[in-house]
């Protein structure tokens, strides 16, 4: 927009130009004098704001040749899922082993297929905390790596986890395998534990019983230290699977029925609780035998057979004597004094 001023010395005129601030001030003048005014904000929209959503914390890396890329339900479903308590190690092993199954042809980086499937695979808390994230932060698999393994494996649990490892020890009568395999098992929830393998082997050999490490030393010939590093590792791997193995013959010998313990030259052999079971039942009958044919009177009256008045159960009111009521007399069974014996006889561990 140009303007005509004077010059004070000539009084010549000259043209000028505005600047961009008086042109902006100058065209809102005139908006507002032709009514483009924004209407005022009522209470309904400041109760009620339209929905307004957050960026996603993924910048999608792009796909050569503008292919139009597209996860198919199958393999969605497929994916495991973490929800902030499982173990983030094994859950991105199981992830890995899923996305290396889906095959596209337009994406060349496996790092972009599993970029954008793992928003599919994150629930509940752990959803949450993918929601939270910075806007436009993340924008490759390894920046989502490291701000996942800081949230959910964060330093003091690596610290735990390396202590455990360093005081591994066998518990009060846990076979060899189980022992090798929780050990395995404490290994793969801190991948990055740090101990080489020799320390390794250290810590397997320096946590063994007295019973596991004799047994160790003899299957070697006393020569355990003797070894290099890969042998004793194998050799352990190789106890391992004898342990497991002899464990399972016992446990399948000793489901056969306990009641016959061995036979030999054709007659079997009872077991003892077998042979008790059988007295425990005998003597139940001729205790049922002797308590139908022995019967004693009880009077009814609880005042006692010296009270000159007592209470009458059976009629409630007041009697004389126990001795003339009849009415609440019960008749009950009772056992020989030889039938206590031999239930205290039979009954009595040996």
């Amino acid at each position: 927009m140009k303007v005509w001023n004077t010059d004070p010395k000539t009084f010549r005129l000259f043209s000028a130009e505005l600047d961009q601030d008086l042109d902006k001030f100058f065209s809102d003048l005139r908006n507002d004098r032709m009514g483009d005014k924004t209407p005022p904000r009522t209470l309904n929209d400041i109760f009620y704001p339209a929905r307004s959503s957050q960026p996603s914390c993924f910048v999608l890396p792009a796909i050569r040749g503008n292919v139009n890329f597209e996860l198919k339900h199958q393999n969605i479903v497929l994916l495991p899922k973490f929800s902030g308590v499982e173990d983030p190690y094994l859950f991105l092993r199981e992830f890995d082993e899923i996305c290396a199954t889906m095959q596209y042809p337009e994406v060349t980086n496996d790092g972009r297929l599993r970029l954008r499937a793992i928003p599919f695979a994150l629930k509940t808390d752990a959803k949450k905390w993918m929601y939270g994230l910075p806007p436009n932060s993340i924008d490759s698999w390894d920046a989502f790596l490291f701000v996942f393994l800081k949230k959910y494996f964060p330093n003091g649990k690596t610290v735990r986890l390396r202590n455990e490892i360093n005081q591994f020890i066998q518990l009060e009568r846990e076979s060899f395998w189980k022992y090798l395999d929780r050990f395995k098992d404490l290994l793969a929830q801190c991948p990055h534990h740090g101990f080489v393998k020799s320390r390794l082997c250290q810590i397997v050999y320096e946590g063994l019983d007295p019973n596991s490490r004799t047994m160790l030393e003899s299957m070697c010939q006393g020569n355990f230290l003797g070894k290099t590093i890969d042998e004793a590792w194998e050799f352990l791997e190789d106890l391992t699977d004898k342990t497991l193995q002899w464990e399972t013959t016992r446990a399948d010998s000793s489901s056969l029925p306990d009641k016959i313990s061995s036979a030999k030259g054709g007659l079997y052999n009872v077991s003892d609780n077998t042979y008790l079971e059988s007295r425990l039942t005998l003597l139940e009958n001729q205790l049922k035998s002797s308590l139908s044919r022995r019967e004693i009177v009880v009077r009814g009256c609880a005042a006692g057979l010296n009270a000159a008045v007592g209470w009458c159960f059976a009629t409630t009111a007041r009697c004389r004597a126990a001795a003339d009521c009849d009415r609440g007399a019960v008749k009950v069974g009772f056992p020989s004094p030889a039938l206590l014996l031999l239930l205290v006889a039979v009954t009595m561990p040996p």
